[in-house]
């Protein structure tokens, strides 16, 4: 079981409603800091002020950052790792919805870029303990194709894909990170503002289960303390986290078609 006290952990989209929840169950789970990657800095500084009264100062470190700028991206793990002095976890949480190319360039290319970064470069180098762990933050529509947002679920079903193959047990065997992934259902948030006009209707007519942010902090936690490298977790109906297993149904039908 992965152990969360005295590590430090880098957040992206950290300010963002899920982000927050993020951040906060990692310090609650006594966490010994986090790096707050995020590129609006408007409601960052209340955020520390908050995080420091509940926790006690400098457990943070606010950093504005464009996730599609790769070079400021790994400008930020420098100073988190010099600020904190270790590196142990990647939650790759920065998200939009809208424009098409922005949907890809923040949700998967950034995703990847991030996660190569963290995998073959900082975590090996930097985490406290005998395993780094990066969690993507994906969405049951990157496992069930979603006819409301087309680019949104194809941006997310490639995390799903990306996740599962950096994350293959020969991987890990050679140097310990564990790449996950966890899948929320619909998140009570305002991300939802910037949907296309002509995916509303679509939304009308869906009958949406909407949960609370909280449960993506409480899946994290689980997937950090429960997950193996690879793996792929749901959270949905207000629900614990739970392992959605397919590779067993879709492994053996690509071992027939390469045989």
């Amino acid at each position: 079981m992965f152990n969360i006290e005295g590590t430090v952990a880098i957040v992206t989209g950290a300010v963002d409603s899920i982000g927050r929840d993020i951040v906060n169950s990692l310090l609650s789970n006594n966490a010994k800091g986090v790096a707050l990657l995020d590129a609006n800095d408007a409601q960052a500084e209340e955020f520390q002020a908050s995080l420091d009264k509940e926790f006690g100062a400098k457990k943070t470190l606010f950093l504005k950052v464009d996730v599609t700028d790769f070079e400021k991206v790994k400008d930020a793990f420098k100073k988190c790792v010099d600020h904190f002095g270790n590196l142990d976890i990647v939650v790759n949480n920065a998200d939009i919805i809208g424009n098409i190319e922005m949907v890809i360039k923040i949700n998967l290319l950034a995703t990847i870029q991030i996660s190569n970064f963290a995998f073959f470069d900082f975590l090996p180098k930097y985490r406290k303990g005998k395993e780094g762990v990066i969690i993507n933050i994906a969405s049951v529509v990157g496992l069930y194709p979603s006819h409301m947002l087309p680019d949104y679920s194809a941006a997310k079903q490639g995390v799903v894909a990306y996740t599962q193959a950096l994350g293959v047990n020969g991987r890990y065997e050679n140097a310990p990170v564990k790449v996950m992934a966890l899948c929320p259902g619909v998140i009570d948030t305002e991300i939802f503002v910037g949907v296309p006009e002509y995916y509303q209707q679509f939304m009308r007519e869906l009958d949406f289960i909407c949960q609370p942010p909280g449960v993506v902090g409480k899946g994290l936690i689980k997937v950090l303390k429960e997950g193996s490298t690879g793996s792929i977790w749901v959270s949905k109906k207000n629900e614990p986290a739970i392992e959605f297993k397919y590779k067993s149904k879709t492994f053996p039908i690509l071992r027939k078609l390469v045989s």
